[in-house]
């Protein structure tokens, strides 16, 4: 059994969270300062073995229990071991840019030759955007230098990440921009269990009695 438990400030976006295994078990405390505490709760069985309305977790608020949106929750991630393609910037690239999903990664790109940042400088090549936003493509932008800006070129938004090496065959959860709210704090406890057992439908069990 592995318990991992930790800590991140949400940007409003969705978020790939490295783990280091995908969890049988996740909980997760948004801990807001304007709104109510609301407590998330995700098994992976509920995702492997299809339950119609609770795919991606539940959701506690002020004793208000909601099964959350398939594609609005939480899921599992796990990358495999094919690290993503990073793009040199051109417009057939940006015209083709895949948006950031809640199941893959977006679209990376490098910086043009000739691209400059927001200070005027030529930029570094070693920069790596994400395509967060897909839309139609302008002009290279002026690229921002901090990790987590973002810049709009024409209707694609890029997002500045860290060389994404670490991305290549790590798992954990994806947790949906639907749950993300900018600037609220979020602890979390992941459970990698020895074992998971699906009972399955226990109508078959005489007087109550497994094997019966």
């Amino acid at each position: 059994m592995q318990l991992i438990t930790g800590h991140f400030e949400a940007d409003g976006a969705i978020i790939y969270l490295p783990i280091g295994f995908v969890p049988d078990y996740f909980f997760m405390c948004d801990l807001s300062y304007t709104t109510a505490t609301i407590f998330y709760h995700w098994w992976r069985q509920m995702e492997s073995d299809a339950f119609a309305t609770a795919l991606e977790g539940v959701s506690v608020s002020q004793g208000v229990t909601a099964d959350l949106a398939t594609t609005a929750g939480i899921s599992a991630y796990d990358t495999g071991t094919q690290a993503p393609t990073i793009l040199d910037y051109n417009s057939t690239n940006a015209d083709a840019a895949t948006a950031r999903s809640a199941t893959a990664n977006g679209t990376f790109l490098r910086p043009s030759a000739t691209g400059t940042t927001v200070d005027g400088l030529v930029a570094d090549r070693s920069m790596v955007f994400e395509c967060v936003t897909a839309g139609d493509s302008s002009a290279e932008p002026s690229w921002p230098v901090g990790i987590g800006d973002q810049v709009t070129d024409g209707t694609n938004v890029y997002e500045l990440v860290v060389e994404p090496t670490f991305r290549k065959g790590y798992a954990g959860v994806a947790i949906a921009a639907a749950l993300m709210t900018d600037g609220d704090e979020h602890f979390y406890n992941a459970w990698q269990a020895d074992q998971a057992i699906d009972q399955g439908d226990v109508a078959s069990w005489d007087g109550g009695i497994y094997g019966s």
